[in-house]
This record gives C-alpha cells, sequence and structure tokens, in this order.
C-alpha cells in the first residue's frame, strides 16, 4: 500500500475508533517512515501515557526526537526505554549516539561499550568510539577503534578518512596517505582526502604534488579557502606571480570577507612590485581582521611603512 494511502487509512481508523492502539502504533510508524515526526510524536506520547510501561514506544518517541535533531528530548526517550529494558542493544546504541551528539563522551563511551557486550562485531559501534576518543584527543585509541571497525567492514570510508587523520595527527604518514588513498580510490570526490595529501606534501616541500592535490580539492570543492591559501602561498614561494594573482581572485570570489586571502594578496603585488594594490590589499585584510590569522599589530607596522615609502 503507497504510503500516504497507509496514514490516511490508518488516521481515519483512528479517529473513528481512538481506542484502536494496534492501529495507531502502525500509524506513527508510517508517519515516522514519511517523515512526518511532529506528527508522529504526537501519537507517541499519547501512547507513552496509555503504555508507560512499553520500552518500544518510548524507544520509538526517542528516534523521533532524534530525526529532529532535539537530542535533548530523545535523550529523556532513550532512558525511559532503558529503564524497562536495560540491556537491549538498539537502545543502548541510540542512547550512546544521542550523548556523542550532545557533547557527553563519557557516556557516549559507556553505553556504546554496553552494546559491545551484547555484539562485539558491531562495525558502527567501533567507529562510534573511534569518534567519542578522536573528540577527548585520544589519538592512539581512536586508531584502535577505527581499525576494529575497518577489519569488521573496509568498505566504511569516514572511518577510513578518520583513521587517517588520527595517524596523521600521531606522525604515522605513510599509514596516513594509504588510508586517504583508500578513501578516494573508492570515493573519488572526497575532497577532504585530496585537501589532507596536500597538507602533508606542503609539509615536506613537494610543491608539485602538493599542487596537484590542492587543484583537485578546488575542483570538488570551489569554497574550500584552505586550500587557495596553501595553493597560492606555493605559486608566491615558486615566483609564479600572475597564477598566484589568479588563486586569490578566484577564492575572494568565494569568500569576500577573509582578511587572510587580502593579506596574501598583498605580499604578492608586493613581490609584483605594485605598491598601490599591496597598500590597497593590506587595508583590506584589516578591514577583515576577524578573519586574519596574522597578527593585526604587523600588518599596520608593515602598511605604516609601505605608506611612508609611497609618499
Amino acid at each position: 500500500m503507497d504510503n500516504m494511502r497507509e496514514i490516511e487509512n490508518l488516521t481515519k481508523i483512528v479517529k473513528e475508533d481512538p481506542t484502536n492502539f494496534q492501529a495507531r502504533r502502525e500509524l506513527t510508524i508510517a508517519l515516522m517512515d514519511k517523515g512526518y515526526n511532529e506528527e508522529a510524536i504526537k501519537q507517541l506520547n499519547y501512547l507513552t501515557s496509555v503504555f508507560p510501561e512499553d520500552a518500544r514506544l518510548h524507544y520509538n518517541l526517542g528516534i523521533a526526537w532524534d530525526k529532529l535533531k532535539n537530542f535533548t528530548q530523545a535523550q529523556k526517550a532513550y532512558t525511559a526505554a532503558l529503564n524497562y529494558e536495560p540491556e537491549e542493544p538498539d537502545f543502548l546504541y541510540n542512547m550512546g549516539y544521542v550523548c556523542l551528539e550532545k557533547n557527553e563522551t563519557d557516556k557516549a563511551i559507556h553505553y556504546f561499550k554496553k552494546v559491545l557486550e551484547h555484539d562485539s562485531e558491531d562495525a558502527n559501534t567501533y567507529f562510534n568510539l573511534g569518534v567519542c576518543y578522536r573528540n577527548k584527543n585520544d589519538s592512539n585509541s581512536a586508531i584502535n577503534y577505527f581499525k576494529k571497525a575497518l577489519s569488521i567492514n573496509n568498505k566504511d570510508i569516514l572511518a577510513s578518512f578518520y583513521l587517517a587523520c588520527e595517524l596523521q595527527k600521531t606522525g604515522q604518514e605513510i599509514e596516513a596517505q594509504e588510508q586517504y588513498s583508500h578513501v578516494i580510490k573508492n570515493c573519488p570526490d572526497y575532497s577532504w582526502a585530496y585537501f589532507n595529501l596536500a597538507s602533508m606534501a606542503y609539509k615536506e616541500n613537494q610543491y608539485e604534488k602538493t599542487i596537484e592535490y590542492l587543484q583537485k580539492t578546488i575542483e570538488l570543492n570551489p569554497k574550500d579557502i584552505d586550500a587557495y591559501k596553501i595553493y597560492a602561498r606555493i605559486l608566491y614561494k615558486l615566483n609564479r606571480i600572475i597564477e598566484a594573482e589568479n588563486i586569490i581572485q578566484q577564492a575572494l570570489q568565494q569568500n569576500p570577507y577573509c582578511g587572510d586571502l587580502y593579506y596574501l594578496f598583498a605580499k604578492i603585488s608586493e613581490k609584483n612590485g605594485d605598491i598601490s594594490n599591496y597598500i590597497l590589499n593590506l587595508k583590506e585584510s584589516i578591514k577583515n581582521y576577524d578573519t586574519l590569522t596574522i597578527p593585526i599589530k604587523m600588518i599596520k607596522t608593515e602598511l605604516k611603512k609601505a605608506t611612508e615609502q609611497l609618499n
């Protein structure tokens, strides 16, 4: 039966007989499947008032709130479900997920580890534990959990990417590169993998390789301002001034309020001997001070010297 027709029929049944609780239960599921979570919540609130000890109703209520990104209400509903069935893996997993979304990391770890007591081969739970420890800046634990997730499901691209990030963070760059390459092989449009490969190549002064990765990053994600910044800095170092100017202009089309971009443009103009544009872009960088990573005091000193020289 078409989902909308099912909703209409079930709604009619419930309206005619409010005590037809089976129809009302089916209606909540149909509503949630169609994305009508607010309506589902109304029905579930009614059902939980009639059947307060029905753990599955509380669980479904939690899912509906979860879908609306109201994690506080979802957590309350999952807590109620766990009060009646404290060892149900689905309830434990969803509670862990909500705690993770609320940045209650230690609580999330507790619930996810409880899930593993029931199912030691749950790849999603290992992945989420990896995220928890990543949030706690415990890279070694995060790496172990991401590896475990991938040993069960090697097609989990996000687990591969996060593993690569943690490996990169801990200086295990060869393994990190292997993971990023794995991500790209299986998901060729994953721009962040290209960007992180570019960052590692840039650190090693492998400029041509960096440029190759950055071009791919920008192709896939034209709004990645950090990619433009690194690209412009490399071209500046290589004395490819016109190309550097073009890259900055492309970046400014994406974000005309980035102080760092104007400062880079200023330095490129200075190297090109264009003092007027050098001063103009220094002023623009100061105007957009809230997006600067360079000390504004240093830029003001630079502007003062440039203005004095021009005069």
